[in-house]
């Protein structure tokens, strides 16, 4: 009796606490690709020369805002991780997300490092970058490695970052609602080791259109 009534005490609280987790959509630490490939099919390189080195996903060309998409489209509240480290150049790593395509970052929002002490918020429309917002992080030139994270909330509009979990903009407007994540680089060569997008607890499903593209 005792036992059937621990049991159920359990199983309750269980239902209860749940709800508050986040759930894991994707993640990827880079572990399961042959050293020297691209990692698709699973990962869509759409600008750079991106290869699987040393257990890490690496952007090997100088240049601006090469891009890697991961096989998830995102239209809920969620919160996208990743973790890189500096190998050569300059700093400029970052993420893409709410992209309308696999094959293109034309319509996408995207977060970066520009140099060891800025942060670049904004968009692409049509190809062309609009810059949002640039954000001081002098603290962050002491190191070569760091974590970024985004929170989005589609349907508020509304989309947080995160700079080795301290705060760094919080309500920043997004430029669209839903769509593909992934990978940037800029500037120099970066070491992607792991990427991690899970669905907010109490998450509700996007209602808004998203790109101009389509209509």
């Amino acid at each position: 009796m005792f036992k059937r009534l621990g049991l159920l005490f359990w199983v309750l609280l269980f239902v209860q606490i749940a709800p508050i987790f986040a759930q894991s959509v994707f993640r990827d630490d880079f572990s399961s690709y042959p050293p020297g490939s691209d990692a698709s099919p699973t990962w869509k390189p759409a600008k750079g020369t991106w290869v699987i080195k040393d257990g890490a996903y690496c952007q090997m060309q100088v240049g601006y805002d090469n891009a890697a998409l991961a096989p998830v489209f995102a239209d809920f509240d969620f919160e996208l991780t990743v973790r890189f480290h500096l190998l050569s150049g300059t700093r400029g790593a970052g993420l893409f997300f709410n992209c309308a395509s696999r094959r293109s970052t034309a319509f996408s929002q995207m977060v970066r490092f520009d140099g060891n002490t800025q942060l670049f918020l904004g968009f692409f429309r049509n190809g062309e970058f609009q810059l949002s917002r640039t954000v001081s992080v002098p603290g962050a030139r002491r190191k070569t490695g760091h974590t970024l994270r985004v929170r989005v909330h589609p349907n508020a509009g509304k989309y947080s970052l995160f700079l080795d979990d301290s705060c760094a903009v919080s309500g920043e407007p997004l430029a669209y609602r839903s769509g593909f994540v992934g990978l940037e680089s800029s500037r120099g060569q970066t070491a992607f080791t792991e990427i991690l997008l899970k669905k907010l607890p109490h998450a509700e499903t996007n209602r808004f259109l998203n790109w101009p593209v389509f209509f």
